[in-house]
């Protein structure tokens, strides 16, 4: 019984599993080439996102196959819906769109393209050793990746060519052949335990290529695998939030209702596929002259390869298209059953999920998000300490004291996120953005320093029932209002920062430092005459200084957001 059983050979074992090791270190270079090339164009794309389901749709077909990630992209989409960004309709799109994204990889690997291999490997070894700009080295490694692809499924087809004679393993194909349903879930089991839903399809292909398939039992397999490919959102969702797992049990709900539906009218959604391939999928090579027309070996099946890319991708499409005016409907029931109402870590993290950090676009765009709300956290924090200097009111201390703790666990937190992004990234652009961040990381949490400061000099100020001289209250409120305004002006600018932003925050900086020499030498002048006692002077010059440096951080931010910063 042993003996019968369906092995590979020790020379088509290592041979599949070279081809398993290329496939999927060409899929790795090809993502990273790809998202160096677009890392600098997704920031756009992020901000161009529009709470359209059509557009959504686009939006998620767009990051998928840019990024090559289709649990990337669901990560981001959890974390959209989960802050309020985008609508759960809208997420749901976004995952639709992404599992068309995904797919385009595998069409052009079924274009089965041998000839270009060496090709498309000497092109890659020149512009990787003597091309001088960025794009055009990550454009190498796309070329590199892609080659590697092509040849580690080659690699996997000809090792699956000896199997053909073993007995045991032809009577479990003819199994499955037999039982389209223990394909879709053997190939969903895989799927999720693979948790790369890509990498089990062109397994698929290459099964198929190597004649061991027939179209149907192919598509069938197919099938289980875009079922099992919601394995990774809903392991994530589980213990994530309540949109985490509404999002993850409409991706479910769609792909096997899907799945349902192609299932009962299999027959014509075989039709459908064999009308718009060329050649007849389950077409064998027998003859010399077939093996060296279709370049394939005998007993090869040429033209299946593109009908099961075709499925695929054909699959992801009527998901869309179908599903796409019913997602009110969907998003209503997801609700149903998944009930409650979704609570805010105020002091966690909102954006950053640390599973993405192998998709660097996407991680540099979630630390933006958690940067923007930092940055706004400080303005806040600037706000209320402004609003308890002028009313004394009690309330605002415990308001002050958990943006001052929000600043300091977002400090911690982003800038650990960051250092570990900052080993990620191969390009200066990228890495130096990065390194700003950091930068700006530490400027608002040291204007929440600030903001405290100039809380306990207020309560000081009670404590020995300290008041300011009538010039004083005045030429303090101006200084408050100006670096107020500089803060402000300095946030709202992170998200477009204009040409002019560095001069503007230059004239505004020098403008509160004059005015912070002016009133320490009119001090120093009240002092002289007797105006001013020393304790009210020393308090008055302390929160001059505390505002000045309040506005030396917002223009270490301006250097920053326009590049300028050493």
């Amino acid at each position: 019984m042993l003996d019968s059983f369906p092995v590979l050979s020790h020379a088509s074992f290592f041979t599949f599993v070279g081809g398993l090791i290329l496939f999927f270190f060409g899929l790795t270079r090809t993502t990273e080439g790809m998202q160096n090339i677009a890392g600098g164009r997704l920031r756009v794309i992020f901000a161009g996102l529009i709470k359209n389901r059509l557009k959504s749709c686009l939006f998620g077909l767009t990051i998928t196959s840019l990024t090559q990630s289709s649990a990337a992209t669901a990560v981001l989409t959890i974390g959209f819906v989960s802050n309020g960004i985008i609508s759960l309709v809208d997420g749901i799109a976004v995952v639709l769109g992404a599992s068309i994204g995904a797919s385009l990889i595998l069409q052009f690997i079924a274009f089965n393209p041998g000839w270009m291999l060496f090709p498309l490997l000497i092109i890659s070894v020149i512009l990787r050793f003597f091309a001088r700009q960025t794009y055009l080295r990550d454009a190498a490694s796309v070329v590199f990746g892609l080659s590697l692809l092509m040849l580690g499924l080659a690699m996997m087809t000809s090792s699956f060519e000896p199997l053909r004679d073993n007995s045991a393993f032809v009577e479990l194909i003819s199994v499955l052949q037999n039982h389209l349903w223990l394909s879709v879930v053997c190939s969903a089991l895989l799927a999720a335990l693979v948790q790369n839903s890509t990498a089990v399809i062109a397994l698929i292909i290459a099964l198929g290529a190597s004649g061991h398939l027939h179209l149907a039992s192919g598509v069938a397999l197919i099938l289980g695998a875009n079922i099992g490919s919601c394995a990774p959102t809903i392991i994530a969702a589980i213990h994530g939030s309540l949109a985490a797992r509404r999002v993850a049990a409409a991706q479910f709900l769609i792909v096997v209702v899907a799945s349902g539906f192609i299932a009962l009218l299999f027959p014509y959604f075989l039709g459908i596929i064999s009308f718009v391939s060329p050649g007849d999928a389950n077409f064998v090579v027998t003859t010399f002259e077939q093996s060296q027309w279709y370049q394939a070996s005998p007993g090869q099946k040429p033209f299946i390869t593109r009908h099961l890319a075709n499925a695929n991708t054909f699959f992801a499409l009527f998901a869309a298209l179908v599903f796409l005016p019913f997602l009110q409907q969907i998003t209503r029931l997801t609700t149903y059953f998944i009930r409650g109402r979704e609570t805010v870590n105020e002091y966690g993290l909102q954006f950053i999920d640390y599973r993405v950090l192998n998709t660097p676009p996407i991680a540099l765009s979630q630390a933006r998000s958690e940067l923007r709300r930092m940055a706004q956290t400080a303005q806040a924090a600037l706000h209320e300490t402004r609003l308890y200097l002028d009313d004394q009111k009690v309330e605002r201390l415990h308001k002050l004291t958990r943006y001052e703790n929000l600043l300091d666990l977002l400090q911690k937190e982003l800038t650990s996120f960051l250092v570990e992004l900052s080993h990620r990234f191969s390009s200066y652009t990228s890495a130096r953005e990065v390194a700003l961040m950091m930068h700006m990381v530490a400027d608002f949490e040291r204007i929440g320093d600030h903001c405290q400061s100039l809380v306990r000099l207020s309560l000081r100020k009670q404590e020995w029932q300290v008041v300011f001289s009538k010039k004083a209250r005045r030429e303090l409120n101006d200084l408050t209002v100006a670096t107020v305004s500089f803060v402000d002006y300095i946030v709202d600018s992170m998200d477009s920062a204009a040409d002019d932003l560095l001069a503007e925050a230059q004239l505004r900086e020098n403008f509160i430092d004059r005015s912070e020499e002016q009133m320490r030498n009119d001090h120093l002048q009240r002092l002289t005459t007797g105006e001013c006692a020393v304790r009210p002077g020393l308090i008055f010059i302390d929160m001059v200084q505390a505002f000045e440096k309040i506005s030396d951080h917002a223009f270490s931010v301006a250097k920053c957001l326009s590049g300028d910063k050493k």
